[in-house]
């Protein structure tokens, strides 16, 4: 797919196409083809892409109201018809999908540019300078707060049209097409204004810009804030949605402790909102953080499905989880850290394969990548698994608990059976550090005494780790690994002795384990 990757059109290329075309009043659309209008053509195709798992939360915010057939072929006969397409194929988290749907289309497309052009074009004098002359119809969900910009700027806006999904593509292009005096349309619709564009300018014989985002740019400024956006749209459009979810029983909560995680807890959170699975319950526990991490998720705490504790004195991690544990009452529970984040159908997935479990499982786990860097970029790491091969954890089954012991592993996600947990009497705390470290480790061993752990061959959960996480502590790392190896070793029936090691990194590990 070279061929378009190496021939992106430039902004000034395409401000000369644009003038060129008003000039010899000859019809010229641009349209975007970005994660939402891959979507809708590949959701069916490619199932089990990421793409095509996690946009769901995006949906009415993108003006996806359909995602029949016939409107997949009208977003396919719009690209082939369009003057330019803006795509993100050449960004590495889309590549994949992006050759995988021109390929099984065999789409040839027109010329190409970045699917973010309309976002450079505002931040150019040329492109004011280029409308200045000209009469423009604003088009979109914002289109009246955008025309206000536009015409303190000096911008002829001769009228705005509203509008919502895919239902009012027709009534909103016979409505253009009636109108003579104007030169440009600029359309901020989602992923219809991808279809309407190219029949806006074959109608009208004049220009029509799938303009995105860069209407709320110019609108917000320095406040636009997408991530924010969308979930304020969605949570105020769901909100009767979400209140008859919390009137029915759910079968898992989340519990997240929380300390200072900082930018990192809005990219967790996020992650459950994304959830194929939607009637969830989450516990946040936030164990007296000192940062703002509170005050920039907000508005997502607003959602009547999240419960928030706030301690008064940090506690550490094994007592916060506790807090949590007294408040859950769904069958099962599946805890995530406050820096890490799930893959869209992680609960799902969980909840599919603890329902056919025996009572005798406690732990359901997964696959998992560990991520070494301090990425907000939830959709390059949900698309692009390939970068973190390197680092993905594969887990497996263990035969019985000196198995699990010996393995030096620990399992992510962990999604407990609430009642076996609550039998162990919770995370230990009358241990070294009073269960502020390695409590994933303690509470496993707790568990693996009286019952099983059962395995998922999928990739459900990303860890990452960074210089301030607790995984970094090596002194106590160290000192709780053999104290807890030898303490449960004997409670289990004093019959093996364990050896240890040290790795390269300092690190220690249980070497072996020998009879007495």
């Amino acid at each position: 797919m070279n061929e378009y990757y190496d021939n992106y059109l430039q902004l000034d290329e395409i401000l000369k196409q644009i003038k060129s075309s008003i000039e010899k009043k000859s019809p010229y659309s641009l349209v975007r083809f970005g994660h939402g209008e891959m979507h809708v053509v590949a959701h069916k195709i490619f199932p089990k892409h990421r793409n095509s798992i996690y946009f769901g939360y995006y949906y009415k915010y993108a003006g996806i109201t359909d995602l029949s057939d016939d409107i997949s072929l009208k977003l396919l006969n719009a690209l082939k018809k369009a003057t330019l397409v803006g795509s993100e194929g050449h960004i590495s988290y889309n590549k994949e999908l992006f050759d995988k749907v021109i390929a099984y289309y065999n789409l040839h497309l027109p010329s190409v540019c970045s699917a973010w052009i309309a976002q450079e074009m505002i931040k150019s004098k040329k492109f004011f300078d280029l409308l200045k002359p000209l009469k423009v119809i604003i088009i979109g969900r914002r289109a009246r707060e955008g025309a206000e910009k536009f015409k303190a700027l000096g911008i002829d806006v001769v009228t705005t049209m509203g509008h919502e999904g895919f239902s009012e593509i027709s009534n909103t292009i016979d409505k253009i097409s009636n109108i003579d005096d104007f030169d440009i349309a600029l359309v901020s619709a989602g992923v219809p204004a991808t279809i309407m564009c190219p029949d806006i300018a074959e109608k009208t014989g004049k220009i029509a810009i799938d303009f995105g985002h860069a209407l709320d740019i110019l609108i917000d400024g320095d406040n636009f804030d997408h991530e924010k956006k969308v979930a304020t749209f969605y949570n105020k459009i769901n909100s009767e949605k979400i209140t008859n979810l919390k009137k029915r029983n759910s079968e898992i909560t989340i519990f997240m402790p929380s300390f200072n995680p900082g930018k990192f807890l809005r990219t967790a959170l996020k992650s459950i909102f994304w959830q194929t699975y939607q009637n969830w319950r989450l516990i946040l526990v936030d164990d007296c953080s000192t940062d703002n991490s509170l005050e920039t998720v907000k508005d997502l705490l607003k959602d009547p499905r999240i419960t928030l504790i706030k301690n008064p004195n940090n506690m550490g991690q094994s007592k916060a989880q506790n807090a949590a544990l007294e408040l859950i009452t769904t069958p099962y529970c599946v805890q995530l850290d406050s820096d890490d984040w799930l893959f869209p159908d992680t609960l799902e997935k969980l909840l599919n394969t603890f329902s056919t479990q025996p009572e005798d499982v406690a732990v359901v786990s997964g696959n998992f990548i560990i991520v070494n860097t301090n990425s907000e970029d939830l959709k390059r790491a949900y698309d692009e698994k390939k970068e973190f091969s390197i680092r993905k954890r594969k887990g497996r089954f263990f035969k019985d608990k000196y198995d699990f012991l010996a393995s030096n592993t620990t399992l992510c996600p962990r999604c407990y059976r609430t009642n076996a947990l609550k039998k162990v009497g919770g995370w230990p705390t009358d241990v070294p550090y009073e269960g502020r470290h390695m409590e994933d480790r303690l509470i496993l061993l707790r568990l693996a005494e009286y019952y099983n752990f059962y395995w998922i061959d999928e990739t459900l959960y990303v860890h990452r780790r960074h210089n301030s996480n607790s995984t970094n502590n090596l002194e106590a790392y160290n000192y709780i690994i053999e104290w807890e190896d030898r303490y449960v070793l004997k409670r289990w029936g004093d019959k093996y002795e364990p050896l240890f090691k040290i790795d390269e990194g300092g690190w220690k590990y249980i070497e072996s384990i020998i009879p007495k």
